[in-house]
């Protein structure tokens, strides 16, 4: 169900969640809102503003992105966006581009109601999930026209 409603609120969902995953992989999986693809092709072509939305999790990135796209995006505790999601609002006839990301210091997901497979390797998992928040937070950094820092109180991750 969140994937169906992430599809629904993004035009684009790049699920750059891991990346040691891309080792073991050809990529990463990308979807494709309604109308997404379409979107793609026509906004490649043409100059844009892109605004990238940076944050913590769980500190209103995609209430922000709401506001600016005027347009409904899922959000609560309950929905996380995945990896990199962009969508493409149009606003008084001038393209925009709008990246959000997953938020960083997102809590890792444990398999069998929160219970952390002994097996596992939480030093890797641990090591893999800072360098994909540290690769997530450059590349929009990067390419950002705008650069939104969402936070809740500042706090000294927030500052760094």
């Amino acid at each position: 169900i969140q994937a169906q409603m992430l599809e629904e609120c993004y035009d684009i969902v790049i699920e750059a969640n891991s990346l040691s995953s891309l080792v073991e992989t050809k990529g990463w999986d990308i979807s494709y809102g309604k109308g997404g693809k379409e979107k793609y092709n026509k906004y490649k072509e043409i100059s844009q503003t892109v605004i990238g939305v940076i944050g913590n999790f769980n500190k209103g990135k995609s209430f922000i992105l709401q506001k600016l796209s005027g347009q409904k995006i899922s959000q609560g505790y309950s929905v996380s966006t995945k990896g990199l999601s962009i969508k493409y609002p149009e606003i008084d006839n001038k393209p925009l581009s709008i990246m959000d990301t997953e938020g960083f210091e997102t809590p890792l997901k444990f398999k069998d109601n929160f219970k952390y497979d002994l097996n596992a390797n939480l030093s890797e998992e641990l090591k893999d999930r800072t360098h994909t928040e540290i690769f997530l937070q450059k590349y929009v950094i990067s390419h950002s026209d705008i650069l939104l820092v969402v936070v809740g109180s500042l706090t000294y991750s927030d500052q760094k």
